[in-house]
């Protein structure tokens, strides 16, 4: 019986554990700073994206921008071609808020 039960969570609970691991589909606001996109939630936490190699953010930093894209687990970030918008500078908060996290 006890098998039985085991297969049967195995069977249940599997297909979701598999559905969590994959890209979904994104859109993010961030600033650039060094390099890297940060984005901000709730105004308190910064997470920082995975952005692909080869993927030149020089021409936007200091800037808040918005991506569309894949994210997968780990914050790894895929950008669509030629979704990256730029909607102005990075404020001083939001600045400060990364700052705080290098």
């Amino acid at each position: 019986m006890k098998l039985r039960m085991l297969g049967f969570s195995l069977l249940f609970f599997c297909p979701a554990v598999a559905l969590a691991s994959l890209p979904v589909n994104h859109k993010s606001e961030g600033c650039v700073i060094k390099g890297k996109v940060y984005s901000i939630y709730q105004a308190k936490t910064v997470y920082a994206y995975s952005l692909p190699k080869g993927y030149d953010l020089k021409p936007y930093e200091g800037k808040k921008v918005m991506l569309e894209g894949e994210l997968s687990p780990g914050d790894a970030f895929v950008p669509k071609d030629k979704t990256l918008k730029v909607l102005g500078a990075c404020d001083a908060a939001t600045q400060k808020l990364i700052s705080g996290t290098n």
